[in-house]
């Protein structure tokens, strides 16, 4: 399922922009917490956080207006005038006029939250990112029945947790013009079950890869392109991203050097203090190695980073001589491995499938696509269709 529209209609109103402090926990790492989604394993610390979480203070940051990049742009930190939440920095988008009011609740360089925001983003959406602390998970603990991250409130009161069905909803609600949102969410009921090894109640949405359409019946070549984009979104969940922790943190090399990388990505010396850095950086490092370790063992101690090799070249092979996998526009499957492959650009690691792949040439395409918004006009005509008499 891919679109290649362009177009522009300013619609965001700003709101104003309060100043606000960075602060890091003390006993960071003192308590790993772990959560899955989609199948794979995610552990709540700071490594695959990124995590800044913001307290007000003056003296230590002013609030930021970041440079428009054509038309959008990114504001914060501010908080919220209306429930006082601080948002760490807020995407405005003139492309996005619906009535949708995103709240994004991630952890930074966590691969499912990056999948969610190279959706937002190709999509045009305007969208607040609120950082999550992996160690009290505090900013989540007011949302009633919220356990998983990525979660993503919209119209202020519908919550959406797990990232591929986040990203189902909204593509299907994009391309349902008749259709609110709450229709569209019924689309994917809950199936509860119990694992039986460990005994503990576990939700599901048995269809979340599937996109509503608005036609009645597809072609047999549209059904073979929904299949495949569906087969491969869940690769991308199933297989590439549990391998991404045991290579990124493989050693204690990488670990620094991919720590540094959360700073700069983040931009931790203009808002956080030297010694939180350090901190951040060294135990966080620490405790991320000792788990890589422990997870390769699922692996059966195999060379993981070939393992991440192999799988880069299985993507490159589906997509054969076409830009994307969907030809010359890219699909949901796209978004879902540029966005993970994000949570760990600048690592070693990524340098490494960089020179032992040609998967550097589709990755710079992705990022052209969704850094220029490629996919807007989707939203300005589904918009469009809405205020329609």
């Amino acid at each position: 399922m891919g679109f290649n529209y362009k177009g522009s209609n300013n619609c965001y109103n700003n709101i104003a922009i309060y100043k606000a402090k960075i602060m890091w926990n003390r006993c960071m790492m003192t308590n790993l917490k772990r959560f899955g989604n989609s199948g794979g394993i995610l552990i709540s610390a700071a490594a695959l956080a990124g995590f800044t979480n913001y307290e007000e203070n003056s003296g230590i940051i002013g609030s930021v207006k970041h440079a428009s990049v054509g038309k959008w742009h990114t504001e914060g930190p501010l908080k919220h005038p209306v429930d006082g939440t601080l948002i760490a920095r807020r995407i405005v988008s003139d492309y996005d006029c619906t009535d949708l009011k995103l709240r994004l609740y991630q952890y930074e360089a966590c691969p499912f939250c990056c999948k969610v925001r190279a959706f937002l983003n190709y999509y045009g959406f305007s969208y607040d990112v609120v950082e999550v602390s992996p160690l009290t998970r505090k900013e989540i603990k007011k949302l009633d029945g919220v356990s998983k991250l990525p979660t993503v409130i919209a119209q202020m009161d519908r919550k959406l947790s797990d990232s591929s069905l986040i990203i189902s909803i909204l593509a299907s609600y994009m391309s349902q013009n008749d259709r609110s949102l709450d229709d569209v969410i019924d689309f994917y009921p809950e199936q509860v079950s119990i694992a039986k090894e460990s005994g503990k109640q576990i939700t599901t949405h048995p269809n979340m890869y599937k996109i509503m359409t608005s036609v009645n019946s597809l072609s047999k070549m549209d059904q073979e392109k929904a299949r495949k984009e569906e087969e491969w979104r869940k690769w991308v969940d199933e297989h590439f991203i549990p391998l991404i922790v045991p290579n990124v943190y493989r050693s204690w090399n990488e670990c620094i050097q991919t720590f540094r990388w959360f700073g700069e990505a983040g931009q931790w010396d203009k808002v956080v203090p030297a010694w939180e850095r350090y901190a951040t950086i060294y135990l966080g490092s620490i405790a991320m190695y000792f788990l890589s370790k422990k997870l390769r063992k699922k692996y059966n101690d195999a060379d993981v980073r070939q393992l991440l090799i192999d799988a880069c070249n299985e993507w490159l092979s589906a997509i054969g001589n076409s830009s994307f996998l969907g030809g010359q526009q890219p699909t949901l499957a796209d978004l879902a491995l540029y966005g993970a492959i994000n949570s760990f650009l600048g690592s070693k690691t990524f340098q490494d499938l960089c020179d032992k792949t040609q998967i550097k040439t589709w990755f710079e395409r992705m990022r052209e696509a969704v850094d220029s918004r490629a996919g807007a006009a989707l939203l300005q005509k589904n918009f469009r269709k809405r205020i329609q008499p």
